[in-house]
């Protein structure tokens, strides 16, 4: 017994380039002058199966404009999404205290922008916590003397640093 919503299915989830080609050929063979489709040796053909062309022709143009519909939502929303990021970034950049911007100009300042710093304090987690730091790696042997932790600059902390010269003044 053929299961006939599993093959709806299936035709309904090919890839989009052979959506394009399946609307493109079903469409010509609609839509060509009845000349150029007798010289295909179509004509008996559209004649017979015009219906299912048709049905080809419209829910392929459907699926491909969705995608394309689809796709440039996606696009919209990860720009809206990547400004609010940048510039919440930017907030935080410009909310922090001196203290913060000495510790942020210390790893600026190491060439690999790694810097062994307390691993109890405050001031690490916040900064940690907001992104702007990272540790090196997740298990690191700590003195219990003088528990520090490699630490390393985020990149885009180091380019907004880059962006706003006066960033440390």
């Amino acid at each position: 017994m053929v299961n006939i919503n599993g093959e709806i299915e299936k035709l309904l989830n090919l890839p989009l380039k052979i959506m394009v080609a399946l609307c493109i050929s079903s469409g010509l063979i609609l839509f060509l002058p009845n000349s150029m489709v007798e010289k295909l040796y179509m004509n008996s053909f559209r004649d017979n199966f015009g219906f299912i062309l048709g049905i080809v022709f419209v829910v392929s143009l459907s699926i491909i404009l969705c995608s394309i519909v689809v796709t440039i939502a996606k696009f919209i929303i990860n720009k809206i999404r990547d400004k609010r990021i940048i510039k919440g970034r930017n907030k935080i950049m410009e909310n922090l205290d001196k203290n913060e911007k000495r510790l942020l100009k210390l790893m600026y300042d190491e060439d690999d922008k790694t810097l062994d710093v307390p691993y109890n304090s405050g001031m690490i987690t916040k900064l940690s916590s907001w992104g702007l730091i990272s540790p090196t790696t997740a298990q690191t042997y700590v003195d219990l003397l003088d528990p520090r932790v490699p630490y390393f600059l985020q990149p885009w902390v180091c380019e907004y640093i880059q962006e706003h010269k006066e960033f440390f003044k």
